[in-house]
């Protein structure tokens, strides 16, 4: 048989590769990613307040505060109850070394509140995720975006919110890993992350129920040993609550707070806080600095609609525990708990404007917004592209809202305008505009809203006093008495109260009064460097020269830089006639102070109507006289310099009908010393004569 013989196979011209391996993306890509995206979310819907002003308290706690300066600042920061604004070492440890450094500029300050809150934001993410949460970068997302934050981040002073949030977060995150891995340096980790957050603001000391919850969420057994790793928590906890009731019996905070509520109206209280602030959770609508206060009491059959709500609310959650477990139950028992100390169960002296606030719920808010994380998650576990859209659109509302809302924190004006539309009976926003109104110098309109924050709430010391320095400002003495009187009765510690109350008695002629009030204060705190400065004008006017210059020097030594009391030395000069150290006081005061009108008037006086010749000067007392009048348009003691300085410079005519203006004003508002002294004047004037001061 033949023999086939096998044909050599076609060579194909395909060229045979190696299959390609698909590698993965590194395990820190994604969430390096989602991080980065968080911060820079948190930062571009805060944008309005980068550049945002100092805000009500603000300079109290950044600015003003002493003990940012002094050299042993740090020491009494942390170890001394002489904080004007609280015991919270932390956050005025952090405002000081942030002034030392930065120069306590308020856009750095701004940068620092965001900064914090989005660490916590961030750190929230990774504890929800240990903690097996259902969408947890969605929570820590909505916790960093949402409007009810913006009071907390975007206000100087809020810095002890969001650097307590800080802390709270990181020591919960340590306490779950410490759970997970029991190693010492974990737990030890969570102790101290939880001391810096007592120490930013003590309403952290709610921590060990916060622990708790998580320790049964986890359905940990407990066991003595869990007791002993719970114990210094609750111990440090009761301690900064002594520390924080102590600091406030000290200071008096809560003094004026006038609260007859039983604990049926607290219950009522706090009931309705819990609705509203998850009403504000989930609409945020028409949030404002300064909520309506509520009227509560226990025989409105309508005010235990709240309480059967939150008990209803707690039996349907209890109810569904079998098909959701116990998370709803959590996230409800912290809201709950992390508002527990702003309630209304322990008075604070915030309570004295309302009951509520966005700030409040900082922490609080954590719980909600993660359960609502997760059910959105639950929701659509089988469409991911449906939740993936629903997120992106309810991040991005609230994203637009918090940058919208973020406008209303860039200066005061536009704070308080904005809290006084949306609660027109907020006697607080009115009396803080009013301020607003009074340092640019715009008395009028600043006494409108001051006498419309007493007429909503008429026993507030601040717009009484405010009401009376007003009119006082704007020298109608006789109207100013009887606010500064009442003022005083109201807070008759307040050493304000009575300075005011001294001041306008000397201005009514009646400086023996002044004085005793005076006494009192100097007895009170010998050290009241105003109080020395007012005696000294007092004594003056009843020519006890010795006593008068001892009280100024003693002034002077408190605050080297007070121009009152320079001008009250400058006084002292002019009554002993001696004019040349009078006229070289009152022109070192002009070259520190150019645009004090007070300062122009006194200096254009000296210049006008000096007795020796060699120090008058018309046409200088007519350029500082006008820049006064410019400065306070309403000052008829301004009015009679100009007076005087237009005569000196040789123009009677208007001289005289200057003079004429002011004295129709003294004569109405009983101003009878100026209104004696512009007779003299315009009888000159009439006979083309300049005043002069008699030797």
């Amino acid at each position: 048989m033949a023999k086939h013989r096998r044909k050599p196979a076609r060579k194909s011209n395909q060229v045979h590769r190696p299959l390609s391996v698909h590698k993965p993306s590194p395990s820190w890509l994604y969430p390096t990613l989602f991080g980065v995206l968080l911060v820079m979310a948190v930062f571009a819907v805060y944008e309005p307040a980068w550049h945002g002003s100092f805000l009500w308290e603000d300079e109290l706690y950044a600015s003003t505060n002493p003990l940012l300066t002094a050299t042993d600042g740090l020491r009494r920061i942390w170890f001394s109850f002489d904080s004007p604004v609280q015991y919270f070492p932390l956050t005025h440890t952090i405002f000081r070394f942030e002034k030392a450094w930065l120069g306590g500029q308020a856009t750095s300050l701004h940068m620092i509140n965001i900064l914090f809150h989005a660490g916590a934001s961030l750190i929230l993410w990774r504890l929800l995720t240990r903690l097996h949460v259902p969408g947890a970068w969605f929570g820590a997302a909505l916790f960093a975006l949402h409007p009810v934050q913006v009071e907390s981040v975007a206000q100087i002073s809020e810095l002890k919110n969001v650097l307590m949030g800080l802390c709270f977060i990181t020591s919960l995150y340590f306490w779950v890993v410490y759970l997970d891995k029991r190693r010492a340096y974990h737990w030890l980790a969570s102790f101290g992350c939880y001391l810096l957050a007592l120490a930013a603001k003590t309403t952290a000391c709610v921590m060990p129920a916060a622990l708790l919850l998580i320790f049964w969420l986890r359905k940990e057994r407990f066991s003595r040993k869990t007791g002993l790793e719970l114990l210094p928590f609750l111990l440090v906890s009761v301690a900064a609550a002594f520390i924080a009731f102590a600091w406030e019996r000290l200071h008096n905070t809560a003094e004026w707070i006038v609260n007859s509520a039983g604990w049926i109206e607290r219950l009522l209280i706090a009931s309705r806080a819990v609705f509203f602030y998850l009403g504000k959770l989930a609409w945020p609508a028409q949030l404002t600095f300064n909520y309506p206060a509520w009227d509560i009491s226990r025989f409105h059959f309508a005010d235990y609609f709240w309480l059967l709500a939150l008990l209803l609310l707690a039996g349907v959650i209890y109810r569904a525990r079998r098909r959701f477990g116990r998370g709803p139950e959590v996230a409800l028992l912290f809201f709950v708990s992390a508002l527990s100390p702003l309630l209304g169960f322990v008075g604070i002296y915030t309570f004295r404007y309302t009951y509520v606030a966005d700030h409040y719920q900082y922490l609080a808010c954590i719980g909600p917004l993660a359960l609502f994380a997760a059910g959105c998650h639950w929701a659509s576990k089988d469409r991911r592209d449906v939740s993936v859209v629903v997120s992106i659109c309810i991040l991005a509302v609230f994203g637009w809202l918090t940058w919208n809302q973020s406008h209303i924190y860039k200066s005061g004006e536009a704070l308080w305008v904005d809290t006084i539309h949306k609660n027109p009976g907020s006697w607080m926003a009115e009396n803080n505009y009013g301020t607003i109104l009074r340092d640019r110098d715009e008395r009028q309109t600043a006494l409108v809203h001051f006498q419309r924050s007493h007429d909503l709430a008429p026993n507030n010391p601040e717009a009484t006093r405010n009401v009376g320095l007003s009119y006082l400002e704007l020298h109608q003495p006789t109207s100013a008495l009887p606010y500064l009187e009442k003022a005083a009765r109201i807070n008759p510690s307040d050493p304000k109260a009575g300075r005011d109350l001294a001041r306008v008695l000397l201005e009514i002629g009646r400086p023996a009064e002044a004085i005793e009030k005076l006494n009192a204060a100097l007895a009170r705190d010998p050290n009241d460097a105003k109080a020395h400065t007012l005696i000294a004008a007092a004594l003056l006017t009843q020519e006890r020269y010795e006593e008068t210059k001892s009280h100024l020097r003693q002034a002077l030594t408190l605050q080297p830089d007070d121009t009152e009391t320079q001008t009250q030395l400058a006084n002292l000069s002019l009554q002993l006639q001696q004019y040349g150290e009078a006229a070289e006081l009152l022109r070192q005061i002009v070259t520190h102070r150019p645009n004090d009108p007070d300062a122009l008037k006194n200096y254009a006086w000296l210049l006008a109507t000096a007795p020796d010749a060699n120090l008058r000067n018309g046409t200088r007392a007519v350029e500082l006289a006008e820049r006064a009048r410019a400065r306070s348009p309403q000052n008829p003691f301004i009015q009679a310099t100009l007076a005087a300085s237009y005569a000196e410079a040789g123009h009677f005519q208007e001289a005289r009908l200057t003079a004429e203006t002011a004295l129709r004003f003294a004569d109405q508002n009983n101003l009878s010393s100026l209104a004696n002294l512009l007779r003299q004047e315009i009888a000159f004037f009439e006979n083309s004569q300049p005043y002069r001061e008699v030797r």
